[in-house]
């Protein structure tokens, strides 16, 4: 789909007079919104049109968890059984 989605958002544009790069935004915005309908609205979703080639990337980013902090800043796992289990 993609060069053929990026065809017709052009003449979309020409034809109203709009610049392609904000309806590609809007495009972007209604695929972020049809994605948390269906996935759920906790979800940090992003997606991006590839300006060149139509690509459409669609991710879901997820918040760090206090271990991935702890891990990242450490360098070393802890498990909430282990903490439960010295006190």
């Amino acid at each position: 789909m993609g060069r053929e989605l990026l065809t017709v958002i052009e003449q979309i544009g020409r034809e109203k007079g709009i610049d392609a790069g904000r309806i590609l935004d809007a495009v972007e915005a209604a695929l972020v919104t049809a994605a948390k309908k269906r996935y759920g609205a906790v979800e940090n979703i992003q997606v991006k049109v590839d300006r060149k080639s139509g690509e459409i990337e669609a991710i879901s980013v997820s918040k760090p968890t206090l271990e991935d902090v702890f891990i990242h800043r450490t360098g070393h796992k802890f498990w909430t059984e282990d903490v439960a289990r010295d006190k």
